[in-house]
């Protein structure tokens, strides 16, 4: 908080003496930097969304005691009202402690009602339902457009990707998960590097960045869950090709360490770093969920995010445990392969701190 009073201060100071600053052009972005956000303030916030939903819960609850959802045209009669006021009203109670979250509410199961009035339509037979979910997709567009609820954004992006990775198991489809993976990983890294330049240049990434670029990162690790962990969803259990995805998030990966050599002008040791980092990454070609863990805590420490930086940590615990479970192979090569990980990620960083420490750094 104090950060964002400072970053606040500090443009206006700028503005004042003259300095064009192109990325503050948007008033309100630059009131809610100097918001003070105190624990009263955050309480009162989590007990509204909580009543918001409740109350929401119990509306559609009454519809349902009312017998209004027996039929097609009934789910169709509540669910598009509900949806369409949810978004005008991201509009008008955006500052509201308890009419924003309750209109989330009420468009989730908005579009709940929604997507089940397609389904027990005659226009879908049971050969047809998987195109409900292009129906979803759709549905999720157009509130990921209209609406300015940042936690709708947010969850419009997550479900655009189940919907895709359910199409892609429903129709076999197994080899796009890897290019699902690879549009996720170049999409989570290019915003995340470009923040500063895109925030600058587009007046409309104030209401967007954010909310999509963390439900990118979820989505990306929700689908290497689903997909890694045979367990979880049979439906992948054909996938195959792993090092597909590994090579696309490996790349991003080795991308990143360009872009911070370049940004911290590190040349003298730029094609050693790169290449030890790009030998570190050799043990994830088969494990795409460890390449992902690497990217994810790899640009949480470049941008200095602790909640990416957590959220890394807890990928590669999940995933290292994932890899070491569905590992078809004997106990002895399975404890080999996790020493021999553990010995290359010392050894690097040893070879590190003795190369930063000859930069300077």
């Amino acid at each position: 908080m104090d950060n964002n009073v400072t970053i606040k201060d500090l443009t206006e100071s700028l503005q004042n003496e003259g300095t064009d600053i192109t990325f503050v052009e948007n008033e309100e972005f630059l009131n809610t930097l100097g918001e003070g956000k105190d624990a009263g303030a955050w309480s009162v916030k989590i007990f509204s969304i909580i009543g918001a939903w409740i109350g929401a819960c119990l509306l559609v609850g009454f519809l349902g005691l009312a017998q209004l959802f027996e039929s097609t045209p009934a789910l169709f009669i509540v669910g598009i009202p509900l949806t369409v006021g949810a978004v005008i009203g991201s509009h008008s109670f955006r500052k509201t402690t308890f009419l924003d979250p309750f209109t989330l509410a009420l468009g989730i199961l908005g579009q709940i009602l929604l997507i089940a009035g397609f389904g027990t339509s005659e226009l879908f037979s049971e050969d047809f339902w998987q195109y409900l979910l292009w129906i979803g997709i759709l549905i999720e567009g157009v509130i990921l457009y209209f609406t300015l609820n940042p936690l709708q954004k947010f969850l419009s992006v997550i479900l655009i990707n189940i919907f895709l990775l359910s199409f892609f198991g429903i129709e076999r489809l197994y080899e796009f998960v890897h290019i699902m993976v690879g549009l996720l990983a170049i999409a989570f890294t290019y915003l995340w590097i470009n923040e500063v330049e895109i925030l600058k240049k587009y007046k409309i990434a104030y209401h967007n960045y954010f909310p999509v670029l963390f439900a990118i990162i979820v989505s990306l690790v929700m689908v290497l869950a689903f997909t890694v962990n045979r367990e979880w969803y049979h439906e992948f259990a054909d996938v195959d090709l792993w090092w597909i995805s590994s090579v696309f998030l490996m790349a991003c990966c080795l991308f990143t360490v360009h872009h911070i050599l370049i940004r911290f002008e590190l040349k003298q040791h730029y094609y050693l770093i790169l290449g030890l980092a790009g030998f570190l990454l050799l043990p994830s070609i088969m494990a795409p969920g460890l390449a992902a863990s690497f990217l994810i805590l790899l640009l949480g420490f470049y941008r200095g995010h602790k909640i990416t930086l957590g959220l890394g940590l807890i990928c590669l615990i999940y995933f290292m445990s994932a890899f070491y479970y569905n590992l078809n192979t004997t106990l002895l090569i399975k404890s080999a392969l996790l020493f021999t990980s553990g010995v290359l990620f010392f050894t690097g960083r040893y070879i590190l701190n003795y190369i930063f420490k000859v930069e300077g750094v």
